[in-house]
């Protein structure tokens, strides 16, 4: 299994697996984002994604939350995932109680993903 790990400025230590070079994807691979992946962003559990070519451009996309990034390189489109997952977060905490379907989106989102210093701060409540 091989390990890759992005350059996109917008990314910090998260490492992808796959079995698969992601430069040589022509099907769906799937690779395992966990921890601080994008900076400032904490995955606080694993999540599989999917790197695949479309028409000369790289889609990576997972399939728990319906999101996507499109970019003419793989960091590119790891980096516009990751905004996007980003601006989801912050509108579903927006709307997080608006209604019953809002407040559970939301829980089950941050679950998932959340800014680096909730997690942290999550993290403390549980300790004590």
């Amino acid at each position: 299994m091989e390990v890759f790990e992005t350059s996109a400025s917008s990314l910090s230590s998260g490492y992808y697996y796959s079995s698969t070079s992601s430069e040589e994807a022509s099907e769906r691979v799937p690779l395992l984002l966990h921890g601080e992946t994008f900076k400032g962003w904490v995955f606080n559990q694993p999540i599989i994604a999917y790197l695949e070519r479309d028409d000369g451009n790289y889609i990576f996309s997972d399939d728990i939350f319906g999101i996507y990034g499109r970019g003419r390189t793989f960091s590119e489109a790891v980096e516009d995932y990751g905004l996007t997952l980003s601006e989801y977060y912050e509108l579903l905490k927006k709307h997080e109680h608006a209604d019953a379907q809002s407040s559970e989106a939301f829980e089950r989102l941050a679950r998932f993903f959340s800014p680096k210093n909730e997690a942290q701060r999550d993290r403390g409540k549980l300790k004590k």
